[in-house]
């Protein structure tokens, strides 16, 4: 599937039902497999950058915005196109950055330009930790798949792993650039993660060992994991998409994308990936239709 938005798509997510979509402009979408079934723009402020980081959508139809030179975030619901305010966040001193979701949808987290990182517990959006601050803007937020360790970055390129279980930093690793993504994997034993200047890199927890490679020539942007976990997929501000070997941190296969606006949000839902570029345009592959055409290419 094609289908273009209003502006660049910032977050996917989705509810029991339906794909929940939020853009740069404020226009929240709720998309039922092959239609637009509600669509509603929540704001008037100047469009937030393309490739903010500013704004998320949960799995169970949470949204929340960060409004664009401020230290708030407000908090929605959508289901079945009812639209429902929640909450209004103010924790940080400086600017929102960053925000994300736990997958288990159990908890929000928020990173600032003050360096702070504020954890919410759902749905009453309590605060329930602060995390130990950094000295510079928060780069980057990433939750375990079972929400138990958090990895935050900042732009002094330093990378801290949180568990909150014991609620302490149990490692760090350095890049050499900006962490623009990251993502857990093998059972929250490793961390990925992808920089602007085109370096990816694999942080083993237990070890505590890097290995940090300059792969790509390209600014990255998103990634996500496939479904057999072996592969990440990588998204950049450029037209291609990559496949990389996580044994090795090595690229094994790219795909020209049709637009080269940028690759600005990542989904993988209901056996389909979801891609949004920073022109509005959203592209829906089917991963189990040529499962085994792909799996091939690789």
């Amino acid at each position: 599937g094609k289908y273009k938005l209003n502006s660049s798509i910032l977050s996917i997510g989705s509810n029991k039902n339906n794909i929940i979509l939020l853009d740069s402009s404020y226009h929240i979408y709720e998309f039922d497999t092959n239609t637009f079934i509600y669509t509603k723009k929540v704001f008037d402020f100047e469009n937030h950058h393309p490739f903010s980081k500013a704004c998320a959508v949960s799995m169970q139809g949470y949204i929340a915005i960060g409004i664009p030179k401020s230290n708030i975030c407000e908090i929605f619901h959508l289901e079945n196109k009812n639209l429902k305010h929640i909450k209004t966040l103010e924790w940080h001193k400086a600017d929102i950055y960053n925000i994300r979701f736990s997958r288990d949808g159990k908890f929000l987290i928020t990173g600032g330009e003050d360096g702070k990182e504020f954890l919410f517990r759902l749905p009453d959006f309590n605060v329930v930790n602060i995390l130990p601050p950094r000295p510079d803007y928060i780069s980057n937020i990433h939750f375990g798949r079972i929400a138990n360790l958090i990895v935050y970055s900042s732009y002094d390129l330093h990378n801290c792993v949180f568990n909150m279980e014991q609620n302490k930093i149990i490692g760090t690793f350095t890049t050499n650039n900006v962490v623009e993504d990251i993502v857990f994997f093998d059972d929250d034993k490793k961390i990925f993660c992808i920089c602007s200047n085109g370096d990816s890199a694999i942080y083993d927890i237990e070890s505590k060992t890097l290995n940090l490679k300059h792969n790509y020539d390209e600014w990255l942007t998103r990634s996500g994991l496939s479904k057999d976990g072996n592969y990440a997929y990588i998204g950049s501000r450029g037209n291609l998409l990559s496949y990389l070997d996580l044994a090795t941190n090595s690229p094994k296969y790219q795909a020209k994308l049709e637009f080269e606006y940028g690759v600005t949000s990542m989904r993988v839902a209901n056996a389909k990936l979801y891609l949004g570029y920073s022109d509005g345009h959203l592209h829906i592959f089917d991963l189990v239709k040529f499962e085994d055409k792909l799996q091939i290419a690789i």
